[in-house]
């Protein structure tokens, strides 16, 4: 099929397979004019290392620099189909062609690491996603991994110590999202002026313990120039504050954790009610939208000529819907109240007859 493709310059091939497909010598007589081959097969192999024989020749790994690997029914090129997010404990791969795993090291963008395994001779060069599941000194991972091309930071345990936290950041200057899946209520309590500026993505998982609620606003002062942010919480009151407390934001998710009955209903009719009350909201343009659990909103910074009417349009637009929701509800009782009236009168006319 190739010799009638003889411009063909890249195949990418996804599917199914027999054995007889699986033959590196097959192919190096079909493929020298490609630049790039790639393969995703599922197919089962009794005789693996006799498999990779085939593709071990110095056509495939001095001409072509062409890698393959097998695990569990799938016979893929490598790195092209190799894992991009690993943990540092993963183990190589056991049937493979490539000379070292350093092929496979170069492949990965994003890395899981935690204290017990930092300490492994490895080294990453090209992540830009790094999570810690435990404090690990950076000094120990910046052997690990290049952190000035860190973009995205996650941390998943519980941090103790947020001015460490700050100096880490510090290190990391191409830095601008920041993960935090534990206790961020905690940064409220922290006495030192700490500030992030430069992360512009937040991502917030945390429960939010009453008495903090009040001065949610105040993670805006510690994150002055955050444009996106993801929050989780069970409460709206939650997410209204920090609208108020980021002053850049112009992107929000936010999630709840639970959604009542009649939440459900108001915000698939006026979803701008999950986030009522919020004052930024009432001096410039924005956009709502619910897809349970999420409510998504979108700030346009740009306030309009009359924002005091618009505040009041909002208003108005939110006690009709709810009057409308009211007299419906007034509807089906009446209905309802008719019925059982309509009914009695059937049954005394029987009973009478």
């Amino acid at each position: 099929m190739l010799s009638t493709l003889p411009l063909l310059k890249h195949l990418e091939l996804h599917t199914e397979c027999a054995i007889d497909l699986v033959d590196g010598f097959r192919w190096e007589s079909v493929s020298h004019d490609l630049v790039t081959l790639n393969f995703y097969f599922i197919v089962h192999l009794d005789n693996v290392e006799q498999t990779l024989d085939s593709f071990r020749t110095c056509y495939w790994l001095t001409e072509k620099r062409w890698f393959v690997a097998y695990k569990r029914r799938r016979f893929f090129s490598i790195p092209y189909f190799g894992k991009t997010s690993v943990s540092m404990g993963f183990r190589r791969h056991v049937f493979s062609t490539a000379i070292n795993d350093q092929i496979c090291f170069d492949h990965v963008t994003a890395l899981e690491s935690s204290a017990s395994t930092a300490h492994i001779n490895h080294y990453f060069p090209n992540v830009r996603t790094l999570k810690l599941n435990d404090v690990c000194h950076f000094k120990t991972i910046s052997s690990i991994v290049p952190l000035n091309q860190i973009t995205h930071l996650i941390l998943s345990y519980w941090i103790t110590n947020w001015t460490m936290i700050s100096d880490c950041i510090e290190q990391i200057p191409s830095l601008h999202t920041l993960s935090v899946m534990n206790n961020s209520s905690e940064l409220l309590e922290c006495k030192q002026s700490i500030y992030f500026k430069q992360i512009k993505t937040l991502h917030i998982d945390a429960q939010w313990p009453l008495n903090v609620i009040d001065r949610i606003e105040e993670l805006g002062r510690y994150f002055p120039s955050v444009e996106y942010l993801h929050a989780t919480s069970y409460c709206s009151s939650i997410f209204v504050r920090m609208i108020d407390g980021f002053k850049h934001l112009s992107n929000g998710s936010f999630m709840f954790t639970r959604v009542s009955e009649i939440q459900r209903k108001d915000w698939s009719v006026k979803p701008e009610w999950a986030i009522y009350g919020a004052r930024r909201l009432r001096v410039g343009k924005f956009t709502c939208h619910f897809s349970e659990p999420y409510i998504y909103v979108w700030i346009d910074e740009q306030p309009p000529q009359s924002s005091w009417l618009l505040y009041w349009y909002q208003r108005r637009d939110y006690l009709l819907v709810r009057l409308k929701l009211k007299l419906q509800a007034l509807q089906n009782y009446a209905d309802n109240l008719f019925n059982c009236f309509m009914l009695n009168k059937l049954c005394n006319a029987i009973v009478c007859q």
